[in-house]
């Protein structure tokens, strides 16, 4: 992790929400860390978690989804939907923009529409 990624924000609110204890290792800070890194997964990138020797999680949603497992309190929604969903927020986004510029009476409430329910089903799953 690195104090200063949203991401690994994200990653740490759940670590300290579920009260785990996980071995936290900035790798902007321990210069071993971010070439093992670099080694292992093809690039440095955070957050990633270690579960065991060569178990690597990578991405924040996938990350807190196992915490939250390993923790005993698991997502009724599979990781791959949470993925999916976070992904999915720039198309939401752009489709809000698009609706909102849009001149089209037909396409405004259609693209509105779509954005807000992309929106709505991630932060339903986040909470989930």
């Amino acid at each position: 992790m690195t104090w200063t990624c949203p991401y690994c924000k994200r990653v740490l609110d759940a670590i300290a929400k579920l009260d785990l204890q996980v071995e936290l290792i900035d790798i902007s800070a321990v210069e071993e860390a971010s070439v093992d890194l670099q080694q292992r997964l093809g690039r440095a990138v955070v957050p990633v978690l270690r579960i065991e020797v060569d178990q690597w999680v990578r991405e924040s949603s996938v990350i807190v989804h196992r915490l939250r497992a390993m923790a005993g309190s698991p997502s009724p929604v599979p990781a791959w939907v949470v993925l999916g969903l976070e992904r999915l927020a720039p198309v939401a986004f752009g489709c809000l923009a698009a609706g909102l510029l849009s001149s089209s009476d037909v396409w405004r409430p259609a693209l509105v529409t779509a954005g807000a329910v992309i929106l709505a089903l991630r932060l339903a799953a986040r909470k989930l």
